[in-house]
């Protein structure tokens, strides 16, 4: 199984019904563990605190009820989404992250996820093995394919197929049909 990794607006569409959730819900429910970054959590609990104190999309009751399934979901000891951070203090990994964002006008925690799935732990594997990072940002998944790595736009796209189908990604999972 391809490790998975959630971005801000993958994790807010598990809490919260927008376009791609019921399709990003199935998927989650079928697989046993996710990745995401500490940034990127924060960043969901920011989107869901927008969602219900200033754009009134939740009540108090529902907003609670999101944020108590995103920390279940991360924080806690039987959590199915763990969390993979990059060391800040080398200056080679803020620098890439910085680069990345620079070279496709991402912010600093979209070119985060890109760096991850180039330097974090499933990095050194190949296909079938290699990481994908689940989001609802066209403009993440169009610079994180440009970087030659998965990506699945789950407001866009069906869901992924398994490790031993072609992949319809795009970068690094690309497998074109075999030549008579």
């Amino acid at each position: 199984m391809r490790p998975c990794y959630l971005d801000a607006s993958a994790l807010v569409k598990l809490v919260v019904d927008e376009k791609g959730s019921e399709r990003l819900r199935e998927y989650f429910e079928s697989r046993p563990a996710f990745f995401t970054a500490s940034l990127c959590f924060g960043e969901a609990l920011g989107v869901l605190k927008v969602k219900y104190l200033y754009r009134s999309e939740l009540d108090e009751r529902a907003y609670s009820a999101a944020c108590f399934t995103l920390v279940t979901d991360v924080l806690s000891q039987s959590a199915r989404i763990k969390v993979e951070d990059l060391d800040f203090e080398d200056l080679a990994i803020y620098n890439d992250v910085n680069d990345t964002a620079k070279k496709h006008r991402l912010d600093f925690s979209d070119a985060l996820q890109i760096v991850i799935l180039r330097r974090g732990r499933f990095s050194c594997f190949g296909e079938p093995e290699s990481a994908v990072l689940v989001t609802g940002d066209a403009g993440l998944a169009k610079a994180t394919r440009a970087e030659g790595l998965l990506a699945w736009n789950v407001c866009e796209e069906e869901m992924p197929p398994g490790p031993e189908d072609p992949s319809p990604w795009g970068g690094a999972g690309t497998m074109e049909a075999p030549q008579d």
